[in-house]
């Protein structure tokens, strides 16, 4: 329906609901990727700075599942800068998970 950087819903009153983080994993066909290239960007995607916006705003679709993380630290946790990814390789280290 929609991705955001943003909690969506937002909450406007103090009603309890489930709240999902998207991890996202790209896998697209090769055949697609060049579809998608050629996509012109969508006000969404420009304005949230996701890409997958681009892809639901041009009437695809995208799967999506739910999982489950136990580990808290990963929570939250986005690789968007050169120091995310170091922080990123040393909590999988740490992990033994490299």
């Amino acid at each position: 329906m929609y991705f955001s950087r943003s909690l969506i819903p937002s909450p406007h009153k103090h009603i309890a609901h489930l709240v999902y983080e998207y991890v996202s994993l790209y896998v697209y066909r090769r055949d697609f990727l060049a579809t998608l290239a050629s996509l012109p960007q969508t006000l969404l995607e420009r304005v949230e700075g996701l890409e997958q916006l681009r892809v639901i705003e041009h009437g695809y679709q995208l799967r999506c599942v739910v999982t489950n993380c136990q580990d808290n630290e990963f929570s939250g946790f986005s690789i968007d800068t050169a120091e995310d990814v170091k922080r990123g390789e040393a909590m999988l280290k740490e992990r033994r998970m490299e």
